[in-house]
């Protein structure tokens, strides 16, 4: 095992997708891809909200549970989708066996989360960080490029979670006992 004191290892990688049911539509629609997108409880109510904004919706300031109407005033060519919850899980699942390709998901923590215990030489951070990466490539290329995740390796899950949270969208981030 590489001696790297245990102040500096970490053990635990931490997947938040970004923008999960919206990355999903804009994976299904190539024309919905680097646009603003809020989903919605059903498509052409008015008097509900968002609940998932893209990345490129969110940079507009517009977010989880924004009114539609807002969300249009904000920004009036928004597109705006029903959720399909079904095809959500189906992407899910899809994005947890191809984290199992790489390593063992430990905790599935909701439908965009999870959290794997790292082990040996895996726990060296040169190497999570090169499993991180490889784990980001394989849903890129088995699940869809839509799928982007911040990524927290930590010494447990609360901090791989405070971790996941501090580069967003896509990033990746490093927390040791020693930080």
């Amino acid at each position: 095992m590489n001696n790297v004191g245990a102040e500096h290892r970490v053990e635990w990688l931490f997947l938040d997708l970004n923008s999960f049911f919206a990355s999903c539509e804009q994976q299904d629609n190539p024309a919905y891809r680097n646009r603003p997108l809020i989903v919605a409880p059903a498509a052409g109510v008015e008097t509900t909200c968002a609940i998932a904004a893209s990345i490129e919706a969110k940079r507009l300031g517009i977010k989880t549970n924004t009114p539609i109407w807002e969300a249009r005033q904000k920004c009036p060519g928004i597109i705006i989708v029903g959720g399909s919850h079904r095809r959500y899980v189906e992407y899910h699942n899809a994005i947890i066996a191809a984290i199992e390709d790489c390593l063992h998901v430990d905790y599935v923590l909701s439908i965009d989360e999870c959290a794997c215990r790292l082990l040996g030489d895996e726990q060296v951070p040169d190497n999570a960080i090169k499993l991180a990466q490889h784990v980001k490539a394989t849903i890129a290329k088995r699940v869809g490029e839509c799928l982007t995740s911040s990524i927290g390796l930590a010494p447990n899950r609360f901090m791989g979670k405070i971790a996941s949270n501090m580069q967003k969208p896509n990033g990746l981030t490093v927390l040791t006992r020693a930080d």
